[in-house]
């Protein structure tokens, strides 16, 4: 069973009046942003394996198995730009028909670390230690976290293969699967939390120390009541 599955069984089983779609798993920054936005217990957030599949889950043919009313997805970092899969899937055109972005934006400060599977320590890990034996890395992540931290990878790990992950917390669960310690990820803290064999081995490995952010949008279908909802949201967080 993997390390997540109780955790998400239990996160996305409790009963809530929202349902929120955002790209799993647990751990990732999607999440982080999701929380941030949608708090409290009106809502149940509901992991995605791919941005493709998050805003898909709000299609019409798709409706009636998910129930989704609002997906986040990332859609630019201050430091590596666009992210690509977003901005394909919002130009599909059974998309554009039945979706709207809300003009509210997620604003999420992005701080990325370098765990390995325990018990392996940064010391162990290191491509410029003085060895004769010098394992080939491999190292893990999204495609904007392995953008957003190039000059990290290129001062410590210059020869690492480099693995491209649907999300940053997918990456951290193949290093949890990984009990030779030879995957590396780099991802967030939170998915320490997640994944009990795993640890930080580096923080704030990010190019941009100070200002590396994510904006996140939120969506919605077309038919969806956005000024009730939110008014419902909103009348309970100054409730609480």
């Amino acid at each position: 069973m993997s390390p997540l599955k109780k955790t998400i069984d239990k996160a996305t089983s409790s009963a809530s009046l929202f349902r929120v779609a955002y790209l799993g798993p647990l751990g990732t920054y999607s999440h982080e942003a999701a929380l941030k936005r949608f708090s409290g217990p009106l809502y149940q957030f509901l992991p995605y394996q791919s941005i493709r599949d998050v805003i898909h889950a709000l299609l019409p043919n798709q409706q009636q198995n998910t129930l989704v009313e609002w997906a986040v997805v990332p859609i630019e970092n201050s430091t590596f730009g666009p992210v690509s899969e977003t901005h394909q899937v919002l130009s599909e055109p059974e998309v554009i028909k039945n979706l709207k972005i809300l003009k509210e934006r997620i604003y999420l400060k992005i701080e990325h670390c370098l765990v390995g599977h325990l018990p392996k320590k940064l010391t162990d890990l290191s491509e410029n230690q003085n060895s004769q034996t010098v394992l080939k890395r491999k190292i893990a992540s999204h495609a904007q976290g392995l953008g957003q931290c190039q000059k990290y990878l290129n001062q410590h790990y210059p020869n690492a293969e480099l693995i491209m992950t649907p999300s940053t917390a997918q990456a951290a669960a193949l290093v949890a699967e990984d009990e030779s310690g030879v995957t590396l990820a780099i991802c967030s803290a939170a998915c320490a939390q997640y994944f009990t064999n795993i640890e930080i081995l580096d923080s704030s490995i990010q190019d941009d120390k100070k200002d590396n952010v994510t904006t996140f949008i939120i969506l919605r279908s077309l038919n969806g009541d956005d000024d009730t909802e939110k008014f419902k949201a909103e009348k309970y967080k100054a409730d609480n």
